[in-house]
């Protein structure tokens, strides 16, 4: 009883903190990123930034996206080894 105790507490401390760390992202990334795209594009357009530093504007956005879709994963990951250790299907 002890060690399925343990691994119910573990998967519920995985999924808090992959939860966590998938709200933090997107709070942070949200909050940064809109105005940095927002910034280079005026910057583009008034000719005061290339082309090449508006698109690296785009990669950091195309590279926030990934790490999100990451956090998600791991995230999805915690719920299930969760379901697993106490038989029921959390994820819905």
């Amino acid at each position: 009883i002890r060690r399925v105790r343990g691994e119910i507490t573990g998967a519920r401390e995985a999924v808090r903190a992959a939860a966590g760390r998938l709200q933090r992202l997107t709070r942070t990334q949200e909050a940064q990123l809109e105005p940095l795209l927002q910034m280079s594009r005026t910057s583009y357009q008034a000719g005061l930034q290339s082309l090449l530093e508006l698109l690296d504007a785009y990669r950091l956005e195309r590279e926030f996206h990934v790490q999100r879709l990451r956090a998600r994963g791991v995230l999805t990951e915690a719920l299930e080894d969760l379901n697993l250790s106490i038989g029921l299907d959390v994820t819905k």
